[in-house]
């Protein structure tokens, strides 16, 4: 009996270390997974607006985008969250469980995508990772087996914050967060996982290896080389232009008013350019469009250039055109390709030699900037002062850098659990020595 027991007390120790082992690396694999996943939808709040509307809409349910962008910061939030307080190992029950009826939630969800197919990617992972439907769920029966592991045995390791301290972890990753979907939502992503970040090329000369345009037929798009277009007689139909090098093998294509491609034609490899991009003309306003107007006119007096282009068909963007009474060429483009290319409805893209210079929603932009470039001249568009795009960079960095401070000092608050157990039984045994009767002792 006694070598038994000797045994065991080697073990228990050894075994409950392993448990903490394994737990610790669950922590830090599912805590990885919720935070960039979090990450990904917080930065581009946008996306996850029109991915949720992808999904209501083929529900057929009817939500306003402000309710629907709402949803999206909700859940980047609550995701971003989850992974930091699974990481941290704060609220070890609490944090479990909600994640785990989270996920018990979006696995059945996605197996209803993958049988269903009503989107093309559940945009789990915005547009950083395009998993196909088939990959998502079985990618969270993994994640739900870790959590099953988690539930059960999560009490087996300590935390990183005390547990006192733990809500202010709560309220500095909520700031944080909610900073993060501000700029993204109001300016532009701090991170752009789309293709078109700032000092990207879009004035490229494709060649013909790489090129390829897409036809559809009967709802069936296919591309083609240049020299194997198909007949339009046999139903097919031109869609655009396509190359090899870009993400989703999708390239920009700007259409003018007699349907033709005239993207090459337009973004100039030489000067400074702005590009006004609306998705949806009929909720952009009035007051933007003349202040659009404005900027039109100081830039080409300074021998800039400016054009808008209109997720609509020809008919629809030259009915805005007349209401906008604008002042700069307009042209069209499909609804996807202008989202991609900027977020939000009314954005402007200021290119520099065909470049990228910056990305900006109309709505965080200076009334007055038309008049500033007149009587200032292009060297506005550089100035952070009327640009917040230029200055979300360095104000995202510092935010971050703010937000791990915080966490750091929580951590440095909270003793080693052998510390702090050691220091709770000095003091109960300072009260029991104290106050012997109140302690139950005689």
């Amino acid at each position: 009996m006694a070598a038994t027991k000797t045994i065991l007390n080697i073990l228990r120790p050894t075994g409950i270390r392993k448990t903490a082992i394994i737990v610790w690396v669950l922590r830090v694999i599912i805590g990885a997974v919720f935070i960039f996943s979090g990450w990904v939808k917080a930065v581009d709040i946008w996306g996850g607006t029109y991915k949720i509307g992808e999904y209501l809409g083929a529900w057929h349910i009817a939500l306003p985008d402000s309710v629907i962008a709402l949803l999206a910061g909700a859940l980047a939030m609550a995701e971003f969250m989850a992974g930091v307080m699974i990481l941290l190992g704060c609220f070890r029950r609490m944090a479990i469980r909600l994640t785990a009826i989270f996920m018990a939630v979006m696995t059945a969800l996605t197996l209803y995508i993958w049988i269903a197919d009503p989107v093309k990617d559940c945009g789990c992972f915005g547009d950083a990772i395009i998993l196909s439907n088939a990959a998502t769920f079985w990618k969270n029966i993994v994640i739900d087996a870790m959590l099953v592991v988690l539930w059960i045995n999560n009490h087996r390791a300590g935390a990183l914050v005390h547990t006192r301290l733990q809500w202010l972890a709560v309220i500095a990753t909520a700031a944080f967060t909610g900073y993060i979907e501000y700029i993204g939502y109001r300016i532009q992503p701090v991170q752009d996982f789309r293709g078109f970040a700032p000092g990207t090329m879009l004035a490229h000369n494709d060649n013909d290896d790489n090129v390829r345009l897409v036809y559809a037929k009967d709802g069936i798009e296919q591309s083609f080389t240049a020299d194997s277009l198909p007949d339009e007689e046999n139903g097919w139909t031109y869609v655009r232009r396509a190359t090899d090098s870009n993400k989703d093998n999708t390239s920009l294509a700007f259409i003018s008013p007699d349907g033709e491609d005239i993207t090459a034609e337009v973004i100039s490899s030489e000067g400074v350019q702005v590009i006004l991009l609306i998705h949806d003309p009929r909720h952009y306003g009035r007051t933007r469009s003349a202040m659009a107007n404005e900027l039109y006119e100081a830039l080409t007096a300074h021998g800039g250039d400016m054009f808008a282009v209109v997720g609509a068909d020809d008919s629809t963007a030259a009915a805005w055109a007349n209401e906008a009474r604008a002042h700069y060429p307009v042209y069209t483009a499909d609804e996807t390709d202008i989202k991609m290319l900027a977020r939000g409805n009314g954005a402007l893209v200021c290119l520099r030699d065909g470049h990228i210079i910056w990305k900006q929603n109309t709505l965080t932009l200076p009334h007055n900037l038309g008049v500033s470039v007149m009587q200032d001249g292009l060297a506005v568009l550089d100035d952070p002062t009327y640009i917040e795009a230029l200055r979300t960079a360095a104000s995202a960095r510092h935010a971050a850098e703010i937000y791990i401070l915080v966490l750091a000092i929580l951590m440095s608050m909270t003793a080693p659990p052998a510390i702090r157990n050691r220091l709770n039984a000095k003091t109960k045994s300072a009260k029991t020595q104290c106050c012997p009767k109140r302690f139950g002792q005689k």
